[in-house]
Formats: structure tokens, sequence, C-alpha cells
């Protein structure tokens, strides 16, 4: 994502949510991602009359425990996922690249 996107994800998505609030005014609780702490889109949050909090990368692991928990781990499974399709798709062999991580917990290679 960069500042463009952002842009256009205040202006279609957060917009659309904000104005669902009784309360004029919205807070919105960003990481540290660097199109975020862009000026313009700095700007952009300010036109719609919301306030930016923005989170140290240093403290996510207590603040989003579900991004340490379950995100991590669901994305290690999609990224193993991926990796055996485009193998699979390319005709490699899975011994070439001694994979013996079974991520998807007992599922054969077969349904994949």
């Amino acid at each position: 994502m960069n500042e463009n996107e952002m842009s256009w994800w205040v202006e279609n998505v957060w917009t659309q949510h904000a104005r669902r609030s009784s309360n004029p005014k919205s807070l919105l609780v960003l990481d540290s991602f660097s199109a975020y702490r862009t000026n313009v889109v700095k700007c952009r949050f300010y036109e719609k009359n919301t306030d930016l909090a923005i989170i140290s990368g240093r403290l996510t692991s207590h603040l989003q425990p579900l991004d340490v928990s379950l995100n991590k781990s669901f994305k290690a499974k999609v990224f193993y996922f991926i990796l055996f399709y485009y193998l699979n798709k390319v005709n490699l062999s899975f011994c070439l690249f001694k994979i013996n991580i079974n991520v998807f917990n007992k599922i054969d290679m077969a349904t994949l």
C-alpha cells in the first residue's frame, strides 16, 4: 500500500464507516506503516474529522495480540500453501527443497 492507495481508502472506505456514527469526530488507531504517516494521508484524515493514533512497532505484540498469535500462524500457513501450489504448477519435486514441515496439521498433499 502506498500514499495514493491510502488516500483512496480514506475517501471510499473510512468516510463511509465514519458517517455511520452519531459522533462527528472519530479516532483511528493504526500501526506505524509508512503510508499512514505521510502528510497527505494525515491531512485527509484531518479533513474527515478523524484523529489518528499511531502505535509504535515495538508495541504490536502488546497492543495487537491477535496479530502475533493468529495472524502470524495464518500467514505462515498461507505462505506454505502458495509455495506448494507454485511448486506443483512448475512441476518441481518437493524432495529438492527438503520441505518437511506439515503446516496443515496432517492434511495430505493430495488435498492441496
